[in-house]
């Protein structure tokens, strides 16, 4: 590691970068968009430790890729960085790719020569750096105008031999649509958890499944997977065609085997659990309620939706499990969107409906994220089949009564706060931060533009014992471990917090009339509270402050202090990762602790994927009083969910009747989640008969301003 020195003689500890312009890993010109997130997992990983077990096997991007770069060009990247981008996105400008980068380790170390007198620890440590060095060089590849990391993979390679897959290559097959016919609707989901052997999923002889493919994307395919065992296109996970579902369907109805023992043996050991969400939302998005009663209080008029073929992607929440939403999400939404849109045009679909019932809660919640242009891109290259996504707006507005005030409004969720930074007057935020935190917890902070180059802003954050770190300016970090010193002498040195502050960041880019339109956004990072089984430290729990604030001692690169206008901010506390069935992690919220100038708010908070130009929002309606749900989540101006389905029962009867994991379970379950799928078949509904509009859905008019259209 070396010690260097800012602009304004502040000694910071950072590994050198290649490119000579740089000081300390600082970018002074700030020409290209960098991801906070990735820089976070650098600095709290392979660069504090410097060791080769700090590497995942691959690190996974969602990308913007630059269209006038020549292919060769695109190539020669590849090559270079050992990237992976899937034949799906050949000509596209949104796409996903990962880097192998034990490959790209395995290279680097052939042409490895270390200097002479060193020590195989130093040594060792000079390779790990140059590895960083080269990882990081990939944020300046022109080839792409902006990249954003996905979730590092570790456990690719499964520890068993693989399964024989040289039966089932062509992802293609659907034995279950008879040749010569096309469906003229097709329903799609990505969720996690979904019993594709339910009764409710069977086609009308009731000896074979809708479900025409579902792809599992956990990383590794395990061993057990001898009849699931399709090839996915996308590098990663497994596919399986109707065929082998109708395989174990048989068996079921020989009363050879039980849904359970085939669930195991196909490697689906979470379907277990008597309930997921999965289970939940495709049983009301396309279960017959024939054979497992009414799964809502809507009204299923004919059998044509619960007649219709599904394609299923597995988001593989367990491998993903206690760790932020903040970027693997996207990576598998994007993903999974192509596919159910590529195997939906293999069946000469003419509508493709897809439930994304699923979100995080940061981002820019403008249309501007990389998931965004990748989902409407989609959408306008999906001819013939048209497709149309629905995405539940969230749960994330506040449903806890002021204690000293019951009757009065209900108190914010805390997710997000807003508020206008002044050059007289700092902004301040307060993030309250609960103990037993097994993740990370992520803070971002959003200005409404870009910011100019040497800006006279002050980032600090204090921590629960008073402790101030500050960042001036756009520095990659702040100087980290000043709070909860290590107790163990020989303890790795880690990450434990962090302020990344960009001028230009990743997950936001739009074209506008005058130009490109960046945003620029400080992400504030702590490490769990909750001390980490590898050894890593962690924070104290409570309120952590941070202070947005006008620094007259920042000059520009002229000497002139750059001109200071009032900016407006906001602030959203990215979500935790959990699951049905699992302890819910704890939850970092926003609160207004001090009459800070911030205000905690529940407006705009609609999650990460709701925000798209070609994107339809649900939203939870009551389905006694007709009001929203005290949990849907609230608009920004201008911005209302498209439809509002029911999703309650009563305010003291929460829930509506869905589908467990095996088939004859039931259970209440309530949501956005509950009321996107309810959407989706009316407008399938609508679809197969045009003159249904009337009886399926209001008619077109005045939208509620939280409800939107409300369904009956």
């Amino acid at each position: 590691m070396s010690e260097l020195s800012d602009d304004w003689g502040v000694p910071q500890d950072w590994w050198v970068m290649p490119d000579k312009q740089w000081e300390g890993g600082v970018d002074p010109t700030s020409t290209r968009a960098q991801d906070p997130y990735f820089w976070w997992f650098m600095q709290s990983g392979p660069l504090s430790m410097l060791d080769a077990k700090a590497w995942p096997q691959r690190i996974y991007f969602s990308a913007e890729r630059n269209l006038s770069c020549p292919s060769e060009q695109v190539a020669d990247i590849c090559k270079n960085f050992h990237l992976s981008i899937p034949k799906a996105y050949d000509g596209r400008r949104y796409m996903t790719f990962y880097m192998d980068v034990q490959a790209l380790r395995e290279s680097l170390w052939a042409n490895w020569s270390p200097p002479v007198g060193q020590s195989d620890e130093i040594a060792q440590s000079g390779f790990e750096g140059s590895v960083a060095e080269k990882v990081f060089s990939l944020q300046y590849a022109e080839c792409f105008h902006r990249l954003a990391m996905g979730i590092p993979v570790r456990d690719l390679v499964p520890t068993e031999p693989p399964p024989d897959t040289s039966h089932a290559n062509d992802v293609n097959t659907a034995p279950s649509v008879p040749k010569g016919t096309a469906p003229d609707v097709v329903l799609g989901l990505i969720d996690d958890g979904l019993p594709y052997l339910h009764a409710a999923l069977r086609n009308s002889s009731g000896t074979g499944s809708r479900m025409l493919w579902i792809w599992d994307q956990r990383w590794s395919a395990p061993s057990s997977h001898t009849t699931f065992a399709g090839a996915s296109s996308f590098g990663y996970g497994a596919v399986s065609v109707s065929t082998e579902i109708d395989n174990s369907i048989g068996k079921l109805l020989r009363q050879t085997s039980t849904e359970a023992s085939e669930y195991a043996q196909h490697g689906f050991t979470d379907m277990r659990r008597r309930n997921s969400h999965g289970a939940a939302v495709l049983q009301l998005l396309a279960g017959d309620s024939s054979v497992c009663g009414p799964s809502a209080p809507m009204r299923w008029p004919t059998k044509q939706t619960s007649a219709l073929p599904v394609i299923g992607v597995q988001i593989p929440f367990r491998q993903s499990s206690r760790r932020s939403l903040a970027g693997w999400l996207a990576v598998h939404v994007i993903d999974g969107m192509n596919f159910i849109a590529e195997q939906a045009k293999s069946l000469s679909a003419t509508h493709l409906y897809v439930n994304l019932s699923l979100g995080a809660y940061g981002g820019p919640h403008d249309g501007s994220a990389i998931v965004d242009g990748a989902i409407d891109e989609l959408v306008a290259k999906s001819a013939p089949t048209q497709v149309q996504p629905i995405a539940a707006t969230g749960n994330t507005a506040g449903t806890r009564r002021n204690p000293s005030n019951w009757s009065g409004p209900r108190l914010p969720s805390g997710v997000h706060a807003r508020g206008t930074w002044k050059k007289d007057r700092p902004l301040i935020f307060t993030l309250r931060v609960p103990p037993d935190k097994a993740e990370d917890t992520f803070l971002e902070i959003w200005f409404d533009q870009e910011l100019p180059l040497r800006a006279p802003i002050k980032v600090s954050l204090e921590g629960p014992d008073g402790r101030v770190i500050e960042q001036k300016s756009f520095f990659s970090r702040s100087r980290s471990n000043s709070i909860s010193p290590s107790s163990a002498p020989n303890e790795t040195r880690i990450e434990q917090h962090g302020i990344l502050f960009f001028r230009k960041v990743s997950q936001s880019r739009s074209e506008v009339k005058e130009g490109t339109k960046w945003r620029s956004m400080v992400l504030i990072a702590l490490a769990p509270t909750r001390r980490p089984e590898n050894g890593r430290r962690c924070v104290p729990p409570g309120d952590w402050t941070v202070t947005l604030a006008f620094d007259g001692s920042i000059k520009s690169i002229e000497g002139i202090v750059e001109t200071v206008q009032d900016y407006r901010v906001d602030a959203w506390v990215e979500r935790d990762d959990t699951w049905v069935g699992s302890r819910r992690g704890q939850q970092a919220r926003l609160i207004n602790a001090h009459g800070e100038q911030a205000a905690v708010t529940d407006e705009n908070t609609f999650t990460s994927l709701a925000h798209g130009n070609s994107v339809m929002c649900a939203g939870a309606i009551d389905g006694t009083t007709r009001e929203a749900s005290p949990y849907s989540a609230e608009h920004r101006a201008g911005w209302i969910p498209s439809y509002s389905a029911v999703a309650d029962r009563s305010p003291l009867r929460r829930g509506v009747l869905v589908g467990g994991t095996h088939s004859g379970t039931m259970r209440f379950a309530s949501g956005t989640s509950m009321a996107a799928p309810q959407v989706v078949r009316s407008l399938a509904n609508i679809a197969l008969n045009a003159s249904a509009w009337a009886e399926e859905l209001p008619a077109p008019g005045v939208p509620d301003a939280k409800k939107g259209l409300e369904l009956p």
